[in-house]
């Protein structure tokens, strides 16, 4: 359930970081961050308690239908082409790449930044608060923070790269990479 949790809360943050200006995505996708970001704390506490799990799926509904309006991102697409070459689940792997995602996109997008800044209770929603922001929920769920973490080894992030270029998800990134970028994000990343 953390896997499936953490995905919902890389779609929630790359679709409220998208180019799509949707006040319905934004609301669904806004809800489903909030729901993670209560609610996980809350299943680490108590496994086997129904409500968070009711909570978090709920979260994960809300998740798919705002991306359903804004498409996949940058750190979909990587987690597709690093994942497979990891020791941790895909929304784990995923996780671990939203800051590094959001901070590519930045330039683009920063008014965007406001909506996962509130969401979070950021006070100053600046795309780097925001950022520090997410890194430290994802390391209150014990994510980890560099693809070495994960098992991913240096000589994979090439080929990686590679993948993530055929990748259908990259094309709904605000900021489109280059073949060099992503291999630079990646670096970045391990």
């Amino acid at each position: 359930m953390q896997s499936a949790s953490l995905n919902v809360l890389s779609m929630a943050v790359e679709g409220l970081l998208s180019r799509t200006d949707d006040p319905l995505a934004d609301a669904l996708l806004a809800q489903a961050l909030r729901s993670v970001a209560l609610w996980l704390p809350r299943l680490h506490e108590a496994p086997e308690a129904s409500e968070p799990r009711l909570q978090l799926m709920l979260a994960a509904l809300l998740g798919g239908q705002g991306s359903d309006f804004t498409g996949g991102g940058l750190a979909q697409a990587l987690s597709h082409a690093i994942g497979p070459r990891s020791t941790a689940a895909n929304g784990t792997v995923e996780a671990l790449l939203i800051p590094h995602a959001a901070r590519f996109v930045a330039d683009v997008v920063a008014d965007r930044f406001a909506l996962v800044g509130d969401v979070l209770r950021v006070p100053n929603p600046a795309p780097e608060t925001v950022v520090t922001a997410v890194q430290e929920l994802l390391a209150s769920f014990g994510v980890p923070a560099r693809l070495r973490d994960v098992g991913v080894t240096e000589d994979a992030l090439i080929e990686s790269a590679d993948h993530a270029m055929d990748d259908w998800a990259i094309t709904a990134s605000p900021r489109v990479p280059t073949r060099d970028e992503v291999i630079e994000l990646l670096t970045a990343a391990w």
